[in-house]
């Protein structure tokens, strides 16, 4: 049983929980953005408008082992629905945001659904090599305000066990976008002891945690997110493609090394590219306190 399910890492949507010694199988999460700022400079009107920003997330994951020589492939599904809230009563009246087509500042009701796919190979008694492959399709189904939109991602990173309490690596990032091919170097850091440690999968995740007692603990967490929204033929707008970064602190509880229940809040600040016909537009959102709750199935490793 325990050799069917394998350690799956950020970019397919799945948490190792090294203080507890765990991995999860299925997860649903609701979070919430609270107020986001918008900051242009080329639209001055758009610094007034509020938005809120809610997404509900579930994913489930497995894997099992390819032959006797090491290698090991694993997979995820993940679905994610969006949804935005605005707030314009600061700028209904302001005769420069009527010309400012909607388009710039909110986003359609839509859904992700994503395929990842991973191998890993134990290369010798310290040496790990992982190979990762997420695909994104983004639709709002049955609906015609966005048109069906397919991005990629994948890493590529060695891994060094030092010793039983310290790993660390480095390899290649890739993310494909509709108006941007965003290339990153990947350094991957694991310590821990009995009560705490690190763990950095850079530029995809950044986490810290401390054990409280057996059954609980506290996590601070930064991960990035990114996605495009392709809007349908004739719009003002061509693309939009969104990089986010959350960064917080959680609360979480396992119940009968069978369920895992997390608490917390964090700080989304997400910028955006928008694509015309004409012309391309960037412009950052700050969020306020957001807020999420997680439910999680978990597989205990002990």
């Amino acid at each position: 049983m325990k050799k069917q399910f394998l350690i799956l890492y950020f970019l397919l949507n799945v948490s190792i929980i090294f203080a507890q010694n765990e991995i999860e199988l299925f997860s649903f999460e609701y979070s919430n953005s609270g107020q986001s700022f918008i900051e242009n400079e080329y639209y001055d009107a758009l610094n007034y408008v509020n938005t809120s920003t809610t997404s509900l997330n579930a994913s489930l994951s497995f894997g099992h082992a390819l032959g006797k020589k090491g290698w090991e492939a694993f997979y995820t599904l993940n679905y994610r629905q969006v949804r935005q809230k605005l707030d314009l009563s600061e700028v209904t009246q302001d005769s420069n945001f009527q010309d400012i087509p909607s388009n710039f500042y909110q986003q359609p009701k839509f859904s992700q659904l994503s395929l990842s796919m991973g191998l890993s190979k134990n290369i010798s008694a310290k040496w790990n090599g992982t190979a990762l492959l997420s695909l994104n399709a983004t639709d709002d189904f049955f609906k015609s305000k966005i048109a069906p939109n397919l991005n990629w991602g994948s890493m590529a990173y060695l891994e060094k066990r030092q010793n039983e309490r310290f790993t660390f690596g480095f390899g290649l990032f890739l993310n494909q976008l509709e108006n941007r091919l965003l290339v990153a170097p990947v350094a991957s850091l694991k310590f821990q002891n009995q009560k705490r440690g690190v763990e950095i999968l850079f530029p995809e995740r950044i986490r810290l945690w401390q054990k409280i007692n057996q059954k609980s603990y506290l996590e601070v967490l930064a991960t990035t997110q990114s996605f495009s929204i392709a809007y349908a033929a004739e719009n003002e707008v061509n693309t939009t493609d969104i990089y986010i970064i959350r960064a917080g602190v959680a609360y979480n509880y396992l119940w009968e090394d069978f369920l895992k229940f997390s608490m917390g809040f964090d700080f989304p600040l997400s910028f955006h590219t928008i694509s015309t016909p004409t012309e391309t537009i960037d412009y950052s959102q700050q969020s306020g306190l957001g807020f999420k709750l997680g439910l999680s199935i978990i597989f205990s490793n002990e």
